[in-house]
């Protein structure tokens, strides 16, 4: 095997392994070289898709981005968490077990990234995503990959780690049914789901890089 034979199949198998990589830990993976157009990080129409569980539904919708807006400093992505339960069919007995479920539990994850006044997608992103040594390579710096990079984020968490059902299935009790879809129990859940995909974007996204938002932060954000 000659130099040049060596030097292919090296290149081959390293690209195999970085992508094994990426799929094995980052579904957004993107690989060093490729820059992201600004049309891919603007969201400028609403964005609708489902994702599919065995036993829940997740309705993900990605909010056109807004801009010039007086809350915010330079961007910010948010996400809203919903659910509603299925309504279902009971036995006739002293005490009443679900007998079928209409459908699945439906989940909502909306999305939406806002810009402050001054701006914009192509602004240079300060901090995390955006400053990475890949991302430096690729040339993806701009703050509307910051924020992309949080979208994604928040719909790899739902792929990946999941929502819940929250043990809704045929034969339970009618009274432990009532139990778990009360509507205090519903939002607690919610909300530490919320709250654990609040940390693990935090920690992808934005103390990354060659400037860490606590260290930005620190510094008064100049």
């Amino acid at each position: 095997m000659n130099t040049t034979d060596r030097r292919v199949r090296y290149d081959f198998m390293h690209a195999i392994v970085v992508a094994l990589l990426g799929l094995c830990f980052n579904g957004s993976f993107v690989f060093a070289e490729d820059s992201i157009s600004l049309e891919k990080l603007v969201v400028a129409k609403e964005k609708t898709f489902t994702i599919d569980k065995k036993t829940y539904e997740v309705e993900v919708r990605i909010l056109p981005d807004l801009y010039n807006q007086p809350d915010v400093d330079a961007a910010k992505t948010t996400f809203e968490l919903k659910v509603i339960t299925p309504g279902y069919s009971s036995s006739a007995s002293k005490y009443p077990r679900v007998t079928k479920y209409q459908n699945k539990v439906q989940w909502k994850l909306i999305l939406q990234t806002a810009y402050g006044k001054g701006k914009s997608p192509k602004t240079p992103s300060g901090y995390g995503r955006g400053t990475t040594e890949a991302d430096l390579k690729s040339d993806n710096v701009l703050l509307g990959f910051h924020e992309y990079c949080h979208r994604q984020d928040y719909i790899e968490y739902v792929k990946t780690r999941g929502l819940t059902d929250f043990g809704l299935k045929r034969g339970i009790l009618v009274v432990k049914h009532n139990q778990i879809v009360d509507p205090k129990n519903l939002n607690t859940t919610a909300t530490t789901f919320s709250e654990k995909m609040t940390i693990y974007s935090v920690e992808k996204t934005d103390e990354v890089g060659q400037v860490k938002r606590s260290e930005f932060l620190k510094r008064g954000g100049e």
